[in-house]
């Protein structure tokens, strides 16, 4: 592996890399992750749990939240966020199941949550509203959320929807087609630029 490949696969820097290849001693933390990569690492599915954890962070869900949901430990959380270790083949598939669920929840404003996605950006974390669908969209089900019957939809069928409904419905009704909360309607629209609802304004009176 090139120096590059090894420090992307254990989130340290090339210079550290050379640092080690040389100094006598170097930290635990840099240590740890050096030897969590193994040679032609390329596990996708574990790449994509790491990177599903980071972007719920970035939504703003702290990582003892995260550990609690996953059934992982808050280090060992901490440890795949921040790149120095990967998920085990057999907590990816439950990473991922946390992920499609908490994207549609709200974790709120509160301190914690603001903490989070503050971190996040400075590490320059896309949160979920950003992360690209790869989900085949059945149009059948999304032309029936639009027409307002709740119906079972996966996170791409959601977004089709929602980029349907918005600026046409109220954001309460446009979650209880989507059977998410309203707050993850107004921060889903909100990151993509879509409308808010406007209601009518009556109709004036024709004079006599």
């Amino acid at each position: 592996m090139t120096l590059e490949q090894i420090s992307r696969t254990g989130g340290v820097s090339v210079a550290t890399l050379l640092r080690a290849a040389t100094a006598p001693r170097i930290s635990t933390a840099a240590a740890d992750a050096i030897l969590c990569v193994q040679p032609g690492d390329a596990n996708p599915a574990a790449a994509a749990a790491a990177e599903a954890l980071r972007a719920l962070h970035a939504d703003g869900w702290t990582l003892e939240q995260l550990a609690a949901a996953t059934g992982l430990t808050s280090h060992a959380i901490g440890a795949t966020v921040n790149g120095r270790t990967r998920p085990h083949p057999h907590t990816t598939a439950a990473i991922a199941g946390v992920y499609e669920h908490l994207r549609l929840e709200d974790p709120g404003d509160g301190a914690a949550a603001v903490r989070s996605r503050l971190r996040a950006e400075r590490a320059g974390w896309k949160p979920s509203t950003q992360q690209k669908d790869v989900d085949i969209i059945d149009i059948v089900a999304v032309d029936r959320a639009v027409r307002g019957e709740v119906v079972p939809l996966r996170p791409g069928e959601r977004q089709a929807a929602l980029q349907r409904l918005a600026g046409h419905h109220p954001d309460a009704e446009i979650a209880r087609r989507l059977g998410v909360s309203g707050r993850t309607v107004l921060r889903h629209r909100a990151s993509q630029g879509l409308p808010a609802y406007a209601a009518p304004r009556a109709a004036d009176t024709p004079s006599r």
